[in-house]
């Protein structure tokens, strides 16, 4: 008070909000700023305990533009089903993704460490027409690089193991759980793990379009805490 005459005293976001901020891991509190706060972004209650953003990421493309080069291209796209040899001959479209695997938490039990599973999470959604279908994401080699990877020469993905999402047309944050993925890799010794997106065989014409790390809405490799069943 300044006499009978009230000043309000604001203070920043931390200092209202300092009780459950100072819980945060240094990565949450950095997801907060970069990816909700800076981009105005309403990220509500989620949270990822750790995350990276790629150390590559791009898309490759059959037909015309087989030899073509897509690094430096703000979007990821996905089109037709390339585990289908029988659809070679329509359009198709793989995103190829490369991460370096975040840790775990080491204070934790194998048990308690249960609780935590790694996700990809990417902003974007089906292009073609409304209505939702499945996409799929496949372990493939990390040997290649975005800025020269083609069509012609990407590296394979591996079929026999895949997680999925089923998405609709709105342009919003999507989550793919690659926790068996990841776990495969650290049992192999990796400490990168690269994966490939294709689309669903009963919808080939359907075309899905994410953004890139080229923009403010990197498709990010995270770490979530989940309740246990």
């Amino acid at each position: 008070m300044n006499g009978d005459q009230r000043i309000d005293q604001w203070g920043s976001i931390y200092t209202a909000h300092g009780d459950f901020i100072n819980g945060w891991t240094p990565d949450a509190a950095k997801f907060m700023t970069e990816r909700c706060m800076n981009n105005n972004y309403d990220c509500t209650s989620y949270m990822p305990y750790s995350y990276v953003n790629p150390i590559a990421d791009t898309y490759v493309s059959n037909k015309d533009d087989s030899d073509r080069n897509f690094g430096g291209s703000g979007q990821l796209l996905v089109q037709g089903d390339t585990s289908n040899a029988s659809e070679s001959g329509n359009p198709e479209k793989i995103t190829l993704l490369k991460y370096k695997i975040p840790p775990l938490p080491t204070s934790y039990s194998e048990e308690e460490s249960a609780i935590f599973k790694y996700k990809v999470h990417l902003y974007g959604g089906r292009s073609t027409s409304s209505g939702a279908q499945t996409i799929y994401i496949y372990p493939t080699s990390t040997e290649w690089d975005e800025n020269s990877v083609t069509w012609n020469n990407h590296p394979d993905c591996n079929y026999k193991s895949y997680a999925s999402l089923y998405l609709d047309e709105k342009n919003q944050y999507r989550d793919i759980d690659v926790t068996n993925l990841v776990k495969q890799a650290q049992q192999a010794g990796q400490q990168q793990i690269a994966f490939c997106i294709s689309g669903d065989t009963k919808k080939n014409g359907d075309s899905y379009t994410f953004y890139s790390k080229e923009t403010n809405y990197s498709p990010q490799l995270i770490i979530v805490g989940v309740q246990p069943q």
